[in-house]
């Protein structure tokens, strides 16, 4: 690709983001769900921030999320969006709307957010050990990105994540939204997608079959949550040293 394919991959990766919330919005996630927050709606200017700063060229290594925690990336449209991360390492600002429907205890209070989302801060410390302090040598080789762009709430204000719905919903997210990975895996032409956590494990390598794109390695690491008891005990110096023996380091700049 030249230097003019280039510029176009941020704009076309933001159109492949956009159709898929159109199409998921017409599902009828039940009973369970009584609040959709869709980030790529009411903070579409910093999540457009993001990806203009950071998705400009193509990618050797996708890392792959589930879905917007409630504290990070549906506060303010960023992956893993822990607020401090999003400020401080990769210096971001912007205007960020309000849904249609707030939950009362679960405000979208974007860069004013004053609650840490642990995922986030946990994973962003990676991005920085692995890019030597610099988010720009984390995102010359990489990208971060979610299987699936909406945040759910049942009625007491809890997360509710897609494998927690019944399974014809599940089956019709699965549908629109692993046609959209792997036309982003195909946009950024990626060599790795490093799943973080089982679910995006499942879906790369479902999607990697289903759209035959064995070319695409798949590797795994645990997922960052608080909620995974293997997580809090030295997830950074585990998951570095996993991404050392897979022997990716050199994509980075440690």
């Amino acid at each position: 690709m030249d230097s003019k394919c280039y510029s176009k991959i941020s704009d076309q990766y933001l159109d492949l983001e956009l159709k898929l919330s159109e199409k998921l919005m017409l599902i009828d996630f039940g009973p369970k769900v009584n609040y959709i927050y869709n980030p790529l709606n009411y903070a579409f200017e910093l999540h457009k921030v993001y990806v203009e700063k950071y998705c400009s060229t193509p990618k050797k290594i996708v890392f792959l999320g589930m879905n917007p925690g409630p504290w990070g990336m549906m506060q303010n449209g960023v992956p893993f969006g822990d607020v401090n991360s999003v400020k401080e390492f990769l210096n971001i600002s912007g205007n960020i709307l309000k849904p249609l429907r707030e939950h009362p205890s679960r405000p979208v209070l974007g860069l004013n957010c004053k609650r840490s989302e642990v995922s986030g801060k946990r994973f962003w410390a990676l991005a920085s050990l692995l890019g030597a302090g610099e988010a720009n040598n984390f995102f010359k080789n990489a990208f971060v990105h979610n299987y699936f762009p909406l945040c759910f709430l049942n009625e007491t204000g809890k997360n509710v994540t897609p494998p927690e719905l019944k399974i014809e919903a599940r089956k019709a997210i699965e549908m629109h939204c692993d046609e959209s990975l792997s036309d982003v895996l195909k946009l950024f032409n990626v060599d790795i997608v490093i799943a973080i956590g089982r679910f995006a494990e499942n879906r790369a390598k479902a999607v990697i079959k289903k759209f035959g794109l064995q070319n695409i390695e798949v590797v795994t690491i645990s997922h960052p949550s608080p909620r995974n008891p293997a997580s809090n005990k030295d997830w950074l110096s585990k998951t570095k040293q996993i991404i050392m023996e897979l022997d990716l380091l050199k994509y980075f700049c440690i």
